[in-house]
């Protein structure tokens, strides 16, 4: 297609506003660079940028890019993402069960009888996942923070009947499969404060035999904070701003931790700082044990490969799906995934979710210039050069990365 022009696609419509909106406007902007205008079609369009995978869309539309492959939602449904990576033995995952499929290996882990089978992931790798009474539950196919408990289990017959009558209370209210994991109960403090790193990884391929994955981690980021304290009281367990750091959800703190209400906070400072704003806090205040030289290296190494881990979970599945289709369209997919990282106070990253369609152009200052960088390099990659110096490719654990 010789139009440089982009065709955005919603499965509804009628209904879109809000952060949708705001991320089709920002890349508007930032394809305008490119050369780029809005389609009235995809038939029109050199690059279809939607919400989900769809088939008629590639059908009308055969040399246009699509930023989708089919059957991604393999790693934005997490009740999917987390039977992949059980299948996968991925190490940075904690120990969960998808329900209502795995309640009596919950039912097992729960009483703290060690779980067996391909469905749990038991994670040895640092003790902050270890001996975990607390439980984190999530619906599989949502996000925003909605849904989310955090649950205490003393291994007494009467806690672990409260925690899974909690957790199928949960599974009923979503009408759909949820995710139940031992919760981090030692995570990495910012001035007290639960942090999470919002990563970008590009994924240009899935090849159709292991380690063919072409995946890109971009080289900043955002750090999401909650907006109270931490704390394991049983009072906090059910304040959102205690143990989630999904900026929609603080956004409902009408008190915030700095101290102002959110109405008289700026529009443009939501809280978030950059990654390169986090590694140097870090390199200041590196944990116990880490010293100052090798702090961010080991750290930023450990996250390449939960990366690679995590998006390469899904291969097996997507790329039989792509040979569904023919061969010339199949380099035509590129995809933007949002990873959700939280890190523990010995600096283990643990994947949290994976999301599918991450939100752009929402947030304060950091969030739109970073937005705006990552997109423009983005294109420059798909686009113009390759080789970009933004985007650092994943790698596969080495064998001697393993203990």
């Amino acid at each position: 297609c010789s139009t440089k022009g982009v065709f955005f696609w919603r499965i509804n419509q009628a209904k879109y506003e809000g952060a949708g909106a705001r991320a089709e406007a920002l890349l508007l902007s930032v394809l305008g660079r490119f050369g780029f205008r809005q389609a009235k079609s995809a038939a029109e369009a050199s690059l279809i940028w939607a919400n989900c995978f769809e088939e008629k869309l590639w059908a009308s539309a055969s040399y246009s890019l699509i930023n989708h492959f089919p059957r991604s939602c393999e790693l934005s449904h997490k009740n999917r993402l987390y039977t992949a990576l059980a299948r996968s033995g991925c190490r940075y995952l904690p120990e969960s069960f998808v329900l209502p499929r795995d309640r009596a290996l919950l039912d097992q882990a729960l009483r703290r009888v060690p779980s067996t089978g391909a469905a749990s992931i038991t994670a040895s790798v640092s003790e902050c996942a270890k001996g975990s009474i607390h439980w984190i539950v999530k619906p599989g196919q949502s996000g925003g923070g909605r849904g989310v408990t955090v649950l205490r289990c003393d291994a007494d017959p009467q806690s672990v009947d409260a925690a899974l009558g909690a957790a199928d209370a949960a599974c009923a209210a979503a009408k759909a499969p949820i995710v139940v994991s031992s919760y981090i109960e030692s995570p990495l403090l910012v001035d007290g404060r639960k942090v999470d790193l919002r990563l970008y990884v590009l994924v240009t391929a899935f090849g159709e035999h292991a380690g063919e994955t072409s995946a890109y981690l971009f080289s900043e980021g955002l750090v999401r904070f909650a907006s109270e304290k931490y704390s394991l009281t049983t009072e906090s367990l059910s304040v959102p701003f205690v143990h989630l750091t999904n900026n929609e959800v603080n956004a409902r703190n009408k008190c915030a931790a700095s101290g102002l209400p959110q109405s008289k906070r700026s529009r443009r400072d939501s809280g978030n700082w950059s990654l390169h704003r986090f590694w140097q806090w870090l390199r200041q205040n590196p944990p116990a044990g880490h010293g100052e030289s090798d702090v961010v290296e080991s750290t930023w190494q450990r996250i390449r490969e939960l990366a690679f881990e995590a998006v390469d979970s899904a291969r097996p599945v997507i790329s039989t799906a792509m040979l569904a289709h023919p061969a010339e369209r199949r380099s035509h997919c590129f995809e933007l995934f949002g990873l959700d990282v939280l890190l523990d106070q010995n600096l283990w990253p643990w994947l949290c979710e994976v999301n599918g369609l991450p939100s752009l152009g929402v947030g304060g200052a950091p969030d739109l210039d970073i937005d705006t960088a990552m997109l423009t390099e983005l294109f420059t990659k798909l686009l113009g050069s390759p080789q970009s110096p933004c985007w650092v490719e994943t790698r596969a654990k080495s064998e001697s990365d393993v203990a």
